[in-house]
């Protein structure tokens, strides 16, 4: 893995530890491990925006578009200054007819979603990143996280099954109604998508933008229901 993605990695964990406890201290300990870095002051802002502390935000963006080196990414930091000081939601900043903004309004979203394990979000972050370029391995990568989160919340379900595949573990949940029919159906979705992808080398072209809205709400549904469960250490 290379620094960047090491930084990255690290950075959702600050992200977290800053919204649920209000503790924005983990970033300063990154500032002093890898210096002055784009993606800290990225997550740093989105840790602001999650606040309602919009200036700061702000201001956190415009620097993290100043230190990126990839004119990729600084569009990505300009777009989330811009969007704050316009006052708009994601949905309104982001054409959501568009499969490349609907791409980067699902990926600020994951910013938001404390809950998830913090490395399935930092896979999903990657993911939603590499969407333009790598759709295929995006694909496999959302039936991944959905793996992850299954284990997570379900692990007692999850190791008794034989043989273990994504197919046998969401029959199972549905047998036990674990899980409620649409959520079940929009993981199986996800699961079928990443199978094309992964064995057929096949895409679903024309259902791209239906597969990342189907990933969020899956990311949604599983970071609300770890929030209503009893506070683990993480």
């Amino acid at each position: 893995m290379s620094i960047w993605r090491d930084i990255w990695k690290e950075t959702i964990r600050a992200n977290r530890i800053a919204a649920e406890k209000d503790d924005f201290s983990e970033y300063a300990v990154l500032y002093k491990k890898y210096g002055d870095d784009g993606m800290i002051h990225y997550a740093q802002a989105a840790s602001y925006e999650l606040k309602d502390d919009i200036p700061n935000a702000v201001a956190e963006y415009k620097k993290a578009e100043e230190l990126f080196r990839v004119d990729h990414w600084k569009k990505v930091a300009e777009n989330s200054a811009a969007r704050l000081t316009q006052g708009k939601t994601l949905e309104q900043f982001y054409n959501q007819t568009i499969f490349e903004e609907i791409l980067w309004s699902a990926f600020q979203k994951i910013y938001r979603l404390i809950h998830l394990n913090d490395f399935a979000r930092y896979i999903a972050l990657s993911a939603l990143s590499r969407g333009s370029s790598e759709w295929p391995l995006s694909l496999v990568d959302f039936r991944t996280v959905i793996e992850l989160e299954l284990k997570e919340y379900f692990s007692d379900i999850v190791e008794q099954i034989e043989p273990y595949t994504l197919f046998t573990v969401l029959k199972e949940l549905e047998a036990q109604q674990k899980l409620q029919k649409g959520i079940l159906s929009v993981l199986h979705k996800i699961r079928k998508a990443g199978n094309i992808a992964a064995h057929d080398l096949k895409v679903y072209e024309t259902e791209k933008s239906a597969n990342v809205r189907n990933f969020i709400t899956a990311l949604e549904f599983f970071n609300d229901f770890q929030n209503q469960q009893p506070r683990r250490k993480r």
